[in-house]
Order: structure tokens, then C-alpha cells, then sequence
């Protein structure tokens, strides 16, 4: 590209902006597919439109998350406003 003559400067950039753009799009197609047979296997094993639901009751699913913590709430109050 660097040694290119000024006149194929712009042609060798155009190719290569194409080839990237076809690389792109080809693995987006190919992500979308394991995507979808990742789903697939997750309904699989999970039952049919089940999927995975995950549920947290209380602070304990806030533990280690800073001021969201369990003692977040005694905090703010010991803290005069």
C-alpha cells in the first residue's frame, strides 16, 4: 500500500475496505448461528420455552455490590442529610 503509485492508492483502499466489510458480514452470519443453536440447546435441556429464570429474593442478591449492599440502608441513615 505504502510503495503504491498515487493513482492506485484510492483502488487499493476501496478493495480493501470491501474485503473487510465481507469479513464482517460473514462473521455476524456466523455468530447469529451459533446464537440461535445455543438457544436451541439451552430450550433443549431446559424444557421448551421454558428458558433459565433465576430469582433472587431480599439483599442477598445485592451482596458485594457497594453501596447497594445489605447495609446500604443503615449507611445512609448514620449519614446526616
Amino acid at each position: 500500500m505504502n510503495g503504491a503509485p498515487e493513482d492506485k492508492k484510492i483502488d487499493l483502499m476501496a478493495n480493501i475496505i470491501i474485503r473487510m466489510v465481507e469479513q464482517r458480514s460473514a462473521m455476524t452470519t456466523r455468530m447469529e448461528q451459533m446464537h440461535m443453536r445455543m438457544m436451541q440447546h439451552i430450550d433443549a435441556a431446559h424444557g421448551e420455552g421454558q428458558g433459565i429464570h433465576v430469582e433472587v429474593s431480599g439483599d442477598e442478591g445485592m451482596k458485594g455490590m457497594g453501596d447497594k449492599s445489605e447495609n446500604a440502608s443503615e449507611r445512609q441513615q448514620e449519614e446526616p442529610k
